[in-house]
């Protein structure tokens, strides 16, 4: 900086000069300062976020893993969370219709299954007592032969009558083309 000062009548230039350098300092502190808490702020600010969402996404997984389980062990249990206020509302209706749909379908498996066996076993009656009443005569069918395969028919229709029954549990299944295969 420099400016003329009168002294004595005459005109003296002053010259003052400043040393910038803790300016300078000063100004590359704040700016890597800055850096480092701007970078934090994103670490904390991702970190919130992350537990937030996970948090709000736990619930989802508890009621999937709810539905699942309900799905095994009490296939009639509903969410039941009423009008929907928010997202999770409409997740619990839309695994209740899942629910009920599933079970509607399972019902139906096994109505048709029962009336299959059902279908099957009067003609199988019919067929054992032809036979029995063929054996005690000594008439000339293999009644061996015939009670035979209506044991075999037999323990297919049993077969696909307790999976109608039984509960949905894992490893309970029939193969419907096998067993009228075998029938």
């Amino acid at each position: 900086y420099a400016r003329e000062v009168p002294v004595d009548g005459h005109h003296v230039m002053v010259i003052v000069r400043v040393d910038l350098t803790p300016y300078e300092t000063s100004e590359q502190r704040s700016l890597t300062l800055s850096l480092i808490l701007g970078g934090l702020t994103i670490l904390l600010a991702g970190g919130v976020a992350h537990l937030v969402v996970h948090r709000a996404l736990r619930v989802v997984h508890e009621m999937a893993a709810l539905a699942d389980d309900w799905g095994h062990h009490e296939p009639g249990r509903r969410f039941n969370l009423g009008v929907p206020r928010d997202e999770f509302g409409e997740l619990g209706q839309t695994l209740d219709r899942l629910l009920e749909r599933v079970d509607n379908a399972l019902a139906d498996e096994r109505r048709l299954t029962d009336e299959i066996a059902h279908e099957l076993r009067t003609p199988l009656t019919v067929l054992r007592g032809e036979a029995q009443l063929a054996q005690l005569a000594g008439g000339p069918v293999a009644p061996e032969a015939v009670l035979s395969e209506v044991e075999r028919l037999d323990t297919a229709i049993t077969t696909l009558l307790r999976a109608a029954r039984a509960r949905t549990d894992e490893g309970t299944r029939c193969d419907l083309r096998s067993a009228a295969r075998q029938a």
